[in-house]
């Protein structure tokens, strides 16, 4: 994964949280320890872009984060998926 798709997947992640009503990844919007409270959007990418590239994004990224924003790939599928069933 390259770099912009991580901050793109940070800079969600930081701005509208993850699938859970309450997340325990302090870098999670959802989460009642987020780090980054009070920042605003700017703030916010140029932090996602710094973790992008100096930090190891596996630790960081929610793992509640919808799977079609880690691998946009998967949202045609279900497309192509929904398309078959509703043919059948």
């Amino acid at each position: 994964m390259d770099n912009d798709r991580i901050s793109h997947i940070l800079i969600h992640q930081f701005v509208n949280g993850c699938d859970k009503i309450h997340c325990q990844n302090p870098y999670c919007r959802n989460s009642g320890n987020f780090k980054f409270k009070g920042q605003n959007f700017e703030e916010l990418q140029k932090i996602s872009t710094q973790l992008a590239k100096t930090h190891n994004y596996k630790k960081i990224i929610c793992p509640n984060i919808p799977i079609t924003l880690i691998n946009p790939d998967i949202q045609s599928i279900i497309q192509n998926l929904r398309k078959r069933t509703i043919k059948f």
